[in-house]
């Protein structure tokens, strides 16, 4: 563990909300991408396929290509039909989500499904479908959401407004599902997979409200909830 200054500790949470305040509005001060620097039309959010670039990015980055591809995904495969207490699609798109994730290391995917089949059975709560209608309006209010276009690297670009968000309305588990939904939605697309996320926090109103929630016990939930 790092050594943490006095002066952070006895910092007051107003001034740490103001330092937080600060760093957003230098971020304003940052100057807009020139018009001739954007070379071609924006990709939709809901692009379902690989672009040239991206399958070349795909195959530098992630060691995808069509010799490895479908060994991997074969092997993959194998190993979730041999563990007995594992219960996962194996269809294609399933799996590729997760080899991607892992640059196509067979055994470090298939401990990523094991992994993700595991936090959801520990926290059926959070993945109950009983309560669509709570999320789904949550995730309407416009306090998180994705742009309708990516960025020029075809990343998914999620905006979260903190400030927004009302604890005493949306409990901290209800915020957690909708972010989850969120996720989930996104990193259907082989885009994503490939490309990833930009995530803009605008931290305008933030207060006390929401930084109480910040405990290492729910920062460490979200954590594992990717991993």
């Amino acid at each position: 563990f790092s050594v943490i200054p006095a002066r952070v500790i006895m910092m007051s949470s107003t001034k740490v909300i103001e330092k937080l305040k600060q760093g957003i509005q230098s971020l304003d001060k940052c100057p807009e991408p020139k018009s001739g620097d954007l070379t071609e039309e924006p990709l939709s959010y809901f692009i379902n396929y690989l672009t040239p670039a991206m399958i070349e990015e795909a195959r530098i980055q992630l060691k995808e290509t069509d010799e490895i591809k479908p060994k991997a995904l074969e092997d993959l495969r194998e190993l979730i039909k041999n563990e007995r207490n594992l219960s996962s699609p194996t269809d294609d798109t399933f799996l590729l989500a997760f080899l991607r994730a892992r640059k196509f290391n067979v055994k470090k995917a298939f401990k990523l499904v094991q992994n993700y089949w595991s936090f959801r059975k520990e926290h059926k709560n959070i993945y109950d479908s009983s309560d669509r209608n709570s999320v789904k309006q949550l995730i309407l209010k416009p306090i998180m959401g994705a742009l309708t276009h990516r960025d020029r690297n075809g990343c998914v670009v999620l905006v979260f407004k903190v400030g927004l968000w009302n604890p005493e309305d949306d409990v901290y588990e209800q915020m957690f599902r909708a972010v989850t939904a969120v996720l989930v939605h996104s990193i259907q697309f082989p885009a994503t997979q490939v490309c990833g996320y930009r995530m803009i926090f605008d931290l305008r109103g933030l207060s006390w409200a929401q930084l109480k929630l910040c405990t290492p016990s729910n920062m460490l939930l979200m954590i594992r909830s990717t991993q």
